[in-house]
């Protein structure tokens, strides 16, 4: 084989890798434009608005974003100090933004053209911030502007307050639906089962968070169902709607069994008082442990089976729960029902035995 033809068939092997590893790199980086990408477009972003101004010196404070972890918007009238609140959905607000950035809102600059030629208008000041992007400005009289040729600044205020007016005057039944240990209940159906005016046939489904919303209900008193995937109906609440409000209705589902690890309580000891009575009363006093931070009692059961006297106490725990290992020592008193005569008696506590004599 010529050895020009070897050197060239070996230059060849040896690009192989890094021609595999620009093509890796090539494909990396796309999926890392798709992940900055996602992060961005999912960021609900935060967006204020403070209007002041007018004859009766009108101020108010517009909130977007997230309060606490949840998707909101609220009002305050700054000079009341009056709050109202309202969760928002993640769909709402992406629309909301999309409307903002078709008018270029982390381009806008403050614009006082008109503060000099029109008495008690109103000043716009907005803050608005999604990503790396960031961006303040205020403006003045923006609906004028329009007559100037400048439209963005009349758009990008009213789209701001047109969402919060129609996220808090709107009428409807909002909550959660969450488990004993707060965790959401996801895909849980909520609607209307019956009510003093007529309402929306409407279905809604619990999202990540546990969260649900049904608007378009009319003020008055209405029963709220609540029913898990399969369609069994889990628990039926009452609540109160007032015209132009969204009442909050929480739902919390008790633990099936089948959520919980359930066990014998470990018996280190039990302490046997006879009561100076007749037939004679008798109390227990039982010695046992818990195994970790989150295992609590559960059930205390008894029985009495000719002379035997048979008590069983059981603990459960979350079954997914990461518990500490902390051993818990309790005691837990007992009183046997019923009365007894002399004799000998055989006391039976779960797996612990102890004979007795009256």
């Amino acid at each position: 084989m010529p050895k020009t033809f070897i050197s060239i068939f070996h230059s060849g092997i040896n690009m192989i890798p890094k021609i595999l590893l620009i093509i890796f790199i090539i494909g990396l980086s796309g999926c890392f434009d798709d992940i900055i990408t996602n992060d961005i477009f999912d960021d609900p972003g935060e967006i204020i608005m403070n209007q002041t101004g007018g004859i009766a010196g009108f101020s108010r404070t517009i909130k977007i974003g997230k309060e606490k972890g949840v998707l909101s918007v609220a009002f305050i009238d700054n000079r009341t100090n009056e709050r109202r609140e309202s969760r928002i959905s993640r769909e709402d607000l992406k629309l909301l933004w999309q409307t903002l950035e078709e008018n270029d809102i982390f381009d806008l600059a403050t614009n006082h053209t008109l503060v000099n030629t029109v008495m008690d208008g109103f000043f716009y000041d907005v803050k608005v911030k999604r990503g790396d992007n960031y961006n303040r400005f205020s403006v003045y009289v923006p609906d004028l502007l329009v007559d100037n040729g400048e439209k963005r600044y009349k758009e990008v205020v009213e789209a701001i307050s047109s969402f919060a007016d129609d996220q808090l005057n709107a009428t409807g039944i909002q909550g959660t639906v969450t488990n004993e240990r707060g965790i959401p209940v996801v895909g849980s159906r909520v609607w209307i089962v019956s009510g003093t005016a007529s309402f929306p046939k409407i279905i809604a489904y619990t999202n990540e968070k546990g969260y649900y919303k049904i608007l378009g209900v009319p003020a008055g008193t209405f029963k709220i169902g609540v029913h898990d995937e399969q369609g069994n109906s889990i628990d039926v609440k009452s609540v109160n709607v007032r015209d132009g409000r969204i009442s909050t209705l929480n739902f919390v589902i008790p633990n099936q069994p089948g959520d919980f690890i359930i066990e014998d309580l470990p018996i280190n000891d039990v302490d046997i008082n006879l009561m100076e009575s007749f037939p004679v009363q008798i109390s227990l006093v039982i010695k046992g442990y818990l195994k970790d931070s989150c295992t609590k009692l559960n059930e205390i059961t008894q029985k009495l089976d000719g002379n035997t006297i048979y008590v069983h106490i059981t603990t459960k725990r979350p079954k997914d729960a990461m518990c500490a290992l902390v051993i818990t020592e309790i005691k837990e008193r007992v009183s046997i029902k019923g009365g007894f005569l002399p004799g000998h008696y055989k006391l039976v506590v779960n797996d612990f035995v102890k004979e007795f004599d009256i």
